[in-house]
């Protein structure tokens, strides 16, 4: 609560009384020193953010690394694989409606051409692991490793502006690398899932 000034922690602790009698009154809230106080200029917020980002920076405490995917050539991948090139018609971005369980997608503010790129790296990365093939008119792979097949797709969600990487189970259990996808992806899986 060390970020929080006295006012702001007085209001609070007013407004989160139990009793309605002890609780602050909308009027009460308007007239309060901490509502009434001056508010940061967008220069100063931006300095005060940067300010706690070094302190958690500091304290290792980071946001999760991006893959560089500058290397990263599409053109370079068999099957096809640029953007859907095992089939005919042009690519586009397909819908998601869903609510998926929480394993098995995650929402990211990143572009798709971005999340594409890093899809095909992290399949450079593991191609001696996995065996892959370009998905149809899409943004997506599916992925094979012994038993275990999926889909890995990046859709644009239908109600939010995010972008949505779905691993869609085909056979045996592609759930279980959703994990190491995720953690892959990094910090560009940076929304909640809507």
């Amino acid at each position: 609560m060390s970020w929080f000034s006295d006012d702001l922690k007085d209001m609070l602790v007013h407004l989160w009384q139990s009793n309605p009698v002890l609780r602050l009154s909308i009027s009460e809230i308007k007239n309060h020193p901490w509502y009434k106080g001056e508010v940061p200029t967008k220069e100063e917020f931006l300095e005060e953010m940067a300010n706690r980002e070094a302190i958690l920076n500091d304290k290792g405490i980071s946001e999760a690394e991006i893959p560089d995917t500058s290397e990263i050539n599409p053109e370079e991948f068999e099957s096809g694989a640029s953007r859907g090139g095992g089939g005919e018609g042009e690519v586009e971005l397909g819908i998601y409606s869903g609510k998926p369980k929480s394993r098995t997608a995650f929402a990211s503010s990143f572009d798709a051409t971005e999340l594409y790129r890093m899809l095909l790296s992290y399949i450079d990365k593991n191609k001696d692991e996995f065996s892959f093939e370009s998905l149809s008119n899409s943004y997506g792979f599916q992925l094979s490793k012994d038993d275990d097949e999926f889909d890995v797709e990046i859709l644009q969600h239908e109600k939010k502006d995010v972008r949505c990487v779905v691993v869609m189970n085909v056979q045996g259990d592609g759930y279980t690398h959703f994990t190491s996808i995720k953690d892959f992806f990094g910090g560009a899986s940076d929304k909640p899932m809507p």
